[in-house]
């Protein structure tokens, strides 16, 4: 089955689907930083108390409470009131000029009390002068009373704890998500940093689980001789494998009747492969690729036989396709006006249920894992199929990250 894809319009350029990844990873980094930090600690320990309802009930009463309705208000009122009445200031006056203890001042005292204003302002002069009473009317008659209290300073340490940036980061993110990226867990990378392939996690030929098979060997109706490595080359961290004119005299084929011949080749390819160095059955496999050329190249994921194959990238010269071939059935996408001069980053995820292809993060084909037990590693093959005109080609791969997902749930 082959299957027309095109990518949407809305699909990541490379370059951004690349600077995705490291903002994920940074996103990660800087969230762990920040969930440890004091100033978080500080925010949520202020965020437990200012936003219980008591202390928001007191908040209220303070900010909308006015001075008239306070007991403080009410009673400087009465206080005023009583004091200006006339027989209060007519005894004020009276009280300055006359002893206490005198005749006139005996009957003063006795006049007093039978005057109810004057009653009133005796009783309420103590304790309007009292330092109690002052310092609890100076604070209700400031109709920013508010501010003042230690509440209002942990209010205000909370409002400024809230504009932080790296707490208006850390609430911005969405914790599962975090969990979700931080579930991949990183099994295998090559940054094509090598300079020898001896240096690094590949090796050239074929591998095979039956260790009795030759694996530096090409196929009898290719048009290219396997050259061991030699068409291979790690350079400025860009791994080339390529098809390019040169002449062997005899080179190992497989037939398939006769087994193992030599055959005569004018072009050269390769094929190389980590199988002992790295597999897995399940994983999600990303590689920044580009091809050239009408020679044949691949990407793809072997498993120690010659099928089955996943394919992450195949250019056959005019198009690339993605998909699995088995012994028995093939199921493939042919991707619709893709340069594959262009970098592009191929996915491909292997679940235990499912097999996903992307290119720059968005699906491009999906097929039921029916492959559960095959042990998967990277190969990269440049080579001429028979029925085409043979002519050079080169693949470029400049990373292969390859990814588990430790803990499932999103």
């Amino acid at each position: 089955m082959n299957r027309l894809v095109s990518l949407k319009k809305d699909t990541m350029k490379t370059s951004e689907f690349e600077q995705h990844m490291e903002e994920v990873k940074t996103t990660i980094k800087r969230y762990r930083e920040v969930e440890k930090s004091e100033e978080l600690k500080a925010y949520y320990d202020l965020k437990k108390i200012v936003e219980t309802p008591e202390f928001q009930q007191k908040k209220n009463f303070l900010l909308k409470r006015k001075y008239r309705e306070t007991e403080e208000g009410k009673t400087m009122r009465a206080y005023r009131r009583a004091r200006l009445f006339p027989s209060t200031r007519f005894y004020l006056s009276r009280e300055q000029s006359q002893r206490k203890d005198s005749w006139l001042g005996k009957k003063l005292q006795a006049w007093r009390l039978s005057l109810g204003p004057v009653r009133e302002y005796l009783r309420l002069d103590p304790i309007v002068k009292s330092e109690e009473f002052q310092e609890r009317n100076e604070f209700w008659k400031n109709p920013r009373r508010w501010y003042t209290t230690p509440e209002s300073k942990q209010d205000e340490r909370l409002a400024e704890l809230k504009k932080s940036e790296d707490i208006h980061f850390f609430l911005a993110q969405d914790p599962k998500q975090i969990e979700y990226y931080e579930s991949y867990k990183t099994l295998w990378t090559d940054e094509m940093d090598w300079m020898m392939m001896k240096d690094g996690d590949w090796k050239p030929g074929f591998y095979y689980t039956n260790k009795n098979l030759k694996t530096d060997h090409s196929y009898f109706n290719e048009q290219q001789a396997n050259n061991k490595g030699m068409n291979s080359a790690a350079v400025n961290s860009v791994l080339t494998v390529e098809v390019k004119p040169e002449f062997v005299g005899a080179a190992p084929a497989w037939h398939p009747t006769k087994g193992f011949v030599t055959k005569e080749y004018s072009y050269t390819g390769d094929v190389i492969q980590t199988a002992n160095a790295f597999s897995t059955n399940e994983g999600l496999f990303l590689a920044k690729v580009r091809a050239e050329g009408k020679a044949h190249v691949a990407l793809y994921l072997a498993a120690g036989d010659r099928l089955p194959l996943l394919t992450l990238m195949h250019w056959n010269g005019e198009n690339v396709t993605m998909g699995m071939k088995t012994l028995k059935t093939e199921s493939k996408a042919t991707i619709k006006d893709l340069n594959a001069k262009n970098w592009m980053i191929y996915g491909l995820q292997i679940t235990d249920k499912e097999l996903i292809w992307s290119i720059n993060g968005q699906e491009v084909n999906r097929e039921a894992n029916t492959l559960k037990d095959a042990k998967w590693y990277p190969a990269v093959s440049a080579y001429l199929p028979e029925g085409i005109k043979p002519s050079v080609g080169q693949i470029d791969i400049d990373w292969i990250r390859v990814y588990k997902q430790e803990n499932k749930k999103k």
